[in-house]
């Protein structure tokens, strides 16, 4: 008969899992920069879309779309979504490049809500 030894170490037991457990990751705070069309029934009833583009809506053109930001703030304990719509085209390659220096979002939202007001 072959005698069975227990390992020393189980699973459970490796130092990598007992560091994630004793230090779980933060859930950390994004925000989204989002493109989206805008629809508006005209008197006539048709429906159309803004920005208005003629010919094809080229995905890679920031001006032929709306932009919005939206992120998760923790209000009472619970997660909510938030969002701002009508970013101003001229602020989006500044919020793109914020989001990569990787910027606080309070700073980001802050950028997004003063050109806004620069109207």
């Amino acid at each position: 008969m072959q005698s069975k030894t227990t390992p020393e170490n189980f699973l459970e037991d490796e130092p990598q899992q007992q560091e994630a457990v004793q230090n779980p990751k933060r859930r950390q705070r994004k925000g989204c920069l989002y493109k989206y069309i805008e629809n508006k029934t005209l008197k006539c009833g048709k429906i159309a879309s803004y920005p208005r583009v003629i010919g094809h809506r080229d995905p890679d053109n920031p001006t032929h779309w709306r932009w919005g930001f939206n992120w998760e703030e923790k209000v009472d304990g619970e997660w909510k979504g938030r969002s701002i719509g009508s970013v101003p085209i001229g602020a989006i390659a500044l919020i793109q490049s914020m989001q990569k220096s990787n910027i606080p979002l309070e700073e980001i939202i802050s950028f997004i809500k003063r050109s806004k007001s620069k109207k």
